[in-house]
């Protein structure tokens, strides 16, 4: 997967068919290639770190309250 990291790829019948970094022109050339087919689109994850910052659901529903006790 390293070879398209990053990239969104179409795949028919467990091969990839298409490859690239814009989904739409990825979908239109597997189409054209397997016009019958079922066509899988994905992206493949890049290998950075992800970092997700948790807010309690509390916090989340009104950005301009403040936590209790402040």
């Amino acid at each position: 997967m390293d070879r398209y990291e990053g990239q969104y790829v179409a795949i028919v019948g467990g091969a990839v068919v298409a490859h690239g970094r814009d989904a739409e022109q990825v979908y239109e050339t597997a189409r054209r290639k397997h016009p019958d087919s079922r066509i899988l689109i994905g992206q493949v994850p890049v290998r950075e770190a992800m970092i997700l910052w948790a807010v309690p659901a509390s916090l989340s529903r009104n950005r301009n309250q403040k936590p209790s006790g402040q």
